[in-house]
């Protein structure tokens, strides 16, 4: 475990830039707000969740540094969002900082002196367009995954050396095409570079290992850097993650990746897309994770449900919750549902499984009306 303190800001920086795949958003940004959300939330014990949590804790803690990270390459102005090439400017101001400090010529960097803004900001600006983002701020993503085996050729000239966060055109759209693969199909490319990945002596890839790889610098080198942009599109998917150090769904993570787990999870079919089910499909989703996903045999609460939605970083759970908290019409319907006997039921903001088969039923019998 990373025991911050004492460490200069430019290690917090750096533990950031190689984490920022955990935290990043749909938007391919890092939000101020996720750092807080992260920050808020309670220790679980969770090997994967837990660093991350004491990693945004610290970056709020330290004055001036979330606000470093939100301004650094846009003249000290704050919009909130916090690209990978802002993570890596920032680590270069803190070594500069840290570097001047020895020899007595100490810079300022924090948000309220914008001379170290200045100072920097010819060398070491990077518009978020160099990172893979259009002028919207929205990620510009490949429609098909690259399905080139890792040791397959590539043109070497074609690889520029990444810096301060910058990908090369090849980079940048391997990175996208990560972006659309599928769970099981990053499963099967970390199992057929399992040992890329430094598996300890018990053949078993641990949570810091990944970390470590997916924190390396792009070189330009096509093997490392694809096995790099692997790492960091794996821990982009918090989900994803728990799934491959967990040998079932509800196991509790451990910390530690091993083969058996990549292979499961690399026959996995896609993951269900709740929001274009009817609504007889997603009920019966509903029924089959009644109380694998809210721990009780008797009903669901509307607030439990709410709350699943809002869950951060998104898991099954979560979709599922907001796809039934998108249709208000069915939320009533089943929160009317039956009382068994024939007889209207209550609302009273939660249902029942007596109240979801009887729903089914009612919209199967609909159905076959025509």
């Amino acid at each position: 475990m990373m025991d911050y303190r004492g460490a200069p800001h430019s290690v917090v920086a750096r533990e950031f830039a190689g984490a920022y795949p955990y935290f990043q958003g749909e938007s391919g940004f890092v939000t101020r707000d996720v750092l807080q959300h992260a920050a808020n939330r309670p220790l679980t014990g969770n090997p994967v969740d837990d660093p991350m949590t004491r990693l945004a804790r610290e970056i709020l803690s330290r004055p001036g540094m979330s606000s470093l990270l939100d301004g650094v390459n846009h003249g000290g102005h704050q919009d909130g969002l916090i690209s990978l090439g802002d993570a890596h400017a920032a680590v270069d101001m803190y070594e500069a900082d840290e570097s001047s400090r020895l020899q007595n010529e100490p810079m300022a960097y924090n948000a309220g002196a914008r001379g170290g803004y200045e100072r920097y900001s010819g060398g070491m600006q990077r518009h978020r367009v160099e990172n893979g983002y259009g002028e919207s701020g929205a990620y510009t993503r490949h429609p098909v995954f690259d399905n080139r085996a890792i040791g397959q050729p590539f043109s070497r000239g074609a690889y520029e050396p990444s810096y301060d966060g910058r990908m090369s055109p090849q980079n940048n759209a391997l990175a996208n095409d990560f972006k659309c693969a599928k769970h099981s199909d990053l499963a099967t490319e970390l199992g057929n570079n399992f040992d890329y990945f430094k598996p300890n002596e018990h053949s078993k890839i641990t949570q810091n290992s990944l970390r470590e790889v997916a924190g390396r610098p792009l070189t330009g080198n096509p093997v490392d850097d694809r096995v790099t942009l692997l790492g960091r599109e794996i821990l982009s998917r918090p989900e994803l993650n728990r799934k491959l150090d967990s040998d079932h769904d509800v196991d509790k993570s451990d910390g530690l990746i091993g083969r058996d787990t990549i292979e499961r999870l690399s026959s996995q079919k896609a993951e269900p897309n709740y929001e274009q089910m009817n609504d007889v499909e997603l009920l019966e989703a509903v029924k089959g994770k009644f109380k694998q996903y809210w721990g009780r045999d008797d009903y669901i609460s509307f607030d439990s449900l709410e709350k699943a939605a809002a869950e951060s970083p998104p898991t099954d759970r979560t979709r599922l919750a907001a796809a039934l908290l998108h249709r208000p019409g069915l939320m009533k319907e089943l929160d009317i549902g039956t009382k068994g006997n024939g007889r209207r039921g209550d609302e009273d903001q939660r249902f029942d499984r007596v109240n979801v088969d009887y729903v089914i039923a009612e919209k199967k019998a609909h159905s076959s009306r025509g």
